[in-house]
C-alpha cells in the first residue's frame, strides 16, 4: 500500500478529530494505522483519539502498538502511563 495514503488519513483524521467530527476521524485514524502499521504515530494517534472518545483500553493497546514498532517512543509511553494510574 503507498505510505503517503496513510499519511493523508492520518493528516485527515487529525484535522477532523480537532473540527469535532470524532466518529468519522476514528474511521480514518483506524485506517492509517492498518495502512501504515510501522510507523508508530499512527497507531499514537488512533490512541489519543480513542483515549479522548473514552475508550481507554483500545487506546492503551494502541500506545503498546505505538512502542511495539519504537519502544523510545516517550510520548506513547507517557499516554499508556497516564490510562494505567
Amino acid at each position: 500500500s503507498n505510505p503517503l495514503h496513510g499519511l493523508a488519513l492520518m493528516n485527515l483524521g487529525n484535522l477532523l478529530f480537532k473540527a469535532g467530527q470524532h466518529g468519522e476521524a476514528l474511521k480514518l485514524l483506524d485506517r492509517a494505522a492498518g495502512a501504515l502499521p510501522r510507523d508508530p504515530r499512527a497507531w499514537y494517534n488512533f490512541g489519543i483519539a480513542q483515549e479522548l472518545t473514552g475508550q481507554r483500553p483500545q487506546a492503551a493497546i494502541s500506545y503498546e502498538k505505538a512502542l511495539a514498532v519504537n519502544p523510545g517512543f516517550e510520548d506513547a509511553r507517557a499516554r499508556l502511563k497516564g490510562l494505567r494510574k
